[in-house]
């Protein structure tokens, strides 16, 4: 149950993930799917050795096999994307897609066995897993012997994820994070962390499956072992690690090439700038962006449409949307939401002392001024003046009387 009640968990996580944060910070779409792969295979596991139940066997045997070969890619351009601060794909990325596509297209006429077929094989499964080690149901296992497909799936992962590591490594020999906001150990802390989660189920799953090859039985991937357990420890610590690294999403943002490159011209490479130097350009950089910042809602008054949000401010000032964010989280300490709603008070108040409180209901200077209901506007302008709207206008009327 344990296997289940993890597997739901990284469910969860993932669809928080790709649903809440895609748009924001790209780099999460990776991180969703690797979490939302890694769930599926865990759960297929439980189905095929705990559920017992041939329908839920025969819907997942053979159908989803394919999927388990973009973990690997997934992890891979997840860390990338992180270190580069850059989570476009390159036309040889797509690659690294095709054992995935293989095992899919070879898996197409297995999909569309008849259901009878598929609860006949299922209940054969159930009954003798080494059944899984006959059965034949597409092009590659007549090709491959199935053992050698079962642990080459998690061989694949490996090799993947020895080259992620290595990018980190890599990375640390470089002291690139030199020019990377804020240095971000933050970051480079959980990403330690994760892979080293990941290296201890991926090197287990290897182990167990090698072992049950080995002695040609497939229930030892599940008996009690020690490298079971290295597995199942890998596997809990990567689902729970994301609620000890809450702040994952921001990334390691790097001062962008180009601007290194303005403002270091006739210097050597922009990548070997002294560090003092590289937070005088930190210091520069966020004084760039506030400047934009301001400037944007100030001459274009943004923050008066309802939906008005970070992406959106993004777009229109040509920052990336992660660097925004860490640009209210450490330059402002503040959240963008409460940046915005105080340029709406300071347009609610020029309204308000322009006499439209006379033509107007305060409810109408508020949706005018880009709160979406009364009581956001009363909450915001309290919140910034100490005064509720009407005791705001009142005081203003006093004052001219």
């Amino acid at each position: 149950m344990i296997l289940l009640f993890l597997s739901i968990i990284g469910f969860i996580l993932s669809i928080i993930l790709l649903y809440f944060n895609a748009r924001k910070f790209p780099t999460s779409v990776y991180l969703g799917a690797f979490f939302f792969l890694v769930s599926l295979y865990g759960f297929i596991q439980w189905v095929f050795y705990y559920s017992e139940s041939p329908a839920l066997v025969g819907i997942f045997y053979s159908n989803f096999a394919f999927l388990a070969f973009l973990i690997g890619p997934l992890n891979y351009w997840y860390i990338r994307s992180i270190l580069k601060d850059d989570y476009r794909l390159k036309m040889r990325d797509y690659w690294h897609l095709v054992p995935a596509l293989i095992a899919m297209v070879t898996s197409i006429p297995f999909m569309f066995t008849p259901w009878a077929e598929k609860i006949r094989v299922a209940t054969e499964i159930i009954n003798d897993l080494g059944y899984l080690m006959i059965i034949k149901p597409t092009v590659i296992h007549h090709l491959i012997p199935n053992k050698f497909i079962y642990v080459g799936r998690d061989v694949l992962i490996f090799v993947y994820l020895i080259f992620s590591v290595l990018l980190m490594v890599r990375y640390f020999r470089q002291a690139r994070e030199q020019s990377v906001i804020f240095g971000q150990r933050y970051m480079i802390k959980w990403m330690i962390v994760f892979q080293f989660f990941f290296l201890l189920l991926v090197l287990g799953r290897v182990l167990v499956m090698s072992r049950a090859i080995v002695y040609d039985d497939p229930d030892l991937v599940y008996a009690a072992s020690r490298v079971q357990l290295l597995a199942s420890i890998g596997f809990v610590g990567l689902m729970i690690s994301p609620l000890f690294f809450p702040e994952t999403l921001y990334g390691l943002p790097r001062i962008p090439n180009q601007y290194l490159k303005k403002q270091n011209e006739g210097k050597n490479d922009a990548h070997q700038i002294p560090k003092k130097h590289i937070v005088s350009l930190e210091s520069e950089y966020f004084e760039l962006i506030g400047t934009k910042v301001d400037h944007c809602m100030m001459e274009h008054k943004p923050y008066l449409q309802k939906e008005f949000n970070l992406t959106e401010l993004s777009v229109l000032i040509h920052i990336p949307v992660h660097h925004l964010a860490i640009y209210f989280r450490e330059e402002k300490e503040q959240t963008f939401l409460n940046y915005r709603n105080r340029w709406r008070v300071e347009y609610a108040k020029t309204l308000l002392n322009d006499g439209r409180g006379k033509d107007l209901t305060l409810e109408a200077i508020g949706m005018l001024s880009g709160f979406t209901n009364r009581n956001s506007f009363i909450i915001a302008f309290k919140r910034y003046e100490g005064l509720t709207p009407h005791e705001y206008l009142s005081k203003a009327e006093a004052g001219v009387e």
